[in-house]
């Protein structure tokens, strides 16, 4: 899982300082990462997930101080150039989650947060993203658009409450409009299930981010840095399938699912 999210991250700060498609991409005037997701949400969470593994893996003695310092560096380093707000909040939820079960990591926390902060600076300064539209896309409302579509997947999942459109079939919700939305999914895992295979499909997704988002902060509380990371991999993951459409990358269900089966082989809380 480590070595997955630290080749995605060196992949998309490669494409941002190289400017390189599909590794990264223009948005609103400036450039962010993607990685080998092609999408920076998605990268952002990847990282997310990573750091919970280095953090874990060096809890347990598996990674030395100096190493696990330079995977953090480079996965929130990463994470910062995707400019994915929702992603830094999963990641900062994720170091303070280790900081305060798990007094080991702290000096690797302590070394690498200013060390990241230095080299956002430096990539500011070095990449000189327009001001006005970095600052803009940072303070946007990220409810303005969204809220539109979810409106529209509530209706065609009335619409069509049983089969729904199909799989893939999104974009049939706005057949025969003149000037369609430029929108392919429904950036909610639930609404996007809902509109291709029925109102019962949006009952199974929903029964299962409700589960499993019980027992990831279950989990939580225990001891075992391994449970931990598990539990924060599956508990970000989750989150991201409420606000965008990361599940749709197979490596981020594929996770998903590993982690929530490693916390089922444990009674709730185990340590």
């Amino acid at each position: 899982m480590l070595a997955t999210a630290l080749t995605a991250a060196v992949i998309g700060l490669a494409g941002l300082a190289l400017h390189l498609r599909p590794f990264a991409e223009r948005i609103d005037g400036f450039w962010r990462a993607g990685g080998t997701f092609e999408y920076p949400p998605a990268l952002a969470v990847m990282c997310a997930c990573g750091i919970a593994c280095a953090l874990a893996l060096h809890a347990r003695g598996g990674l030395g101080r100096d190493t696990a310092v330079v995977s953090v560096v480079a996965l929130a380093a990463a994470s910062l150039g995707t400019a994915d707000r929702a992603g830094l909040v999963l990641e900062l939820a994720v170091v303070v989650a280790f900081w305060a079960s798990q007094p080991v990591v702290r000096p690797v926390v302590a070394w690498a947060g200013p060390i990241v902060a230095l080299v956002g600076v430096a990539a500011v300064m070095l990449l000189a993203p327009s001001p006005s539209r970095l600052l803009g896309h940072l303070g946007h409302d990220p409810f303005a658009g969204r809220a539109a579509v979810a409106v529209d997947a509530v209706r065609a999942m009335l619409d069509r409450p049983l089969a729904g459109f199909g799989p893939g079939g999104f974009t049939h919700i706005y057949a025969g409009m003149t000037n369609p939305p430029a929108i392919a999914l429904a950036h909610d895992q639930v609404l996007e299930q809902g509109v291709e295979a029925g109102l019962a499909a949006a009952a199974g997704v929903l029964a299962v981010l409700v589960a499993g988002l019980a027992r990831s902060l279950r989990q939580i509380r225990g001891t075992d840095p391994a449970r931990l990371a598990f539990a924060l991999s599956a508990a970000v993951l989750l989150l991201a399938g409420l606000y965008d459409f990361t599940w749709s990358f197979a490596p981020l269900a594929a996770t998903a699912v590993i982690m929530l089966g490693r916390l089922a082989s444990a009674p709730p809380g185990a340590g």
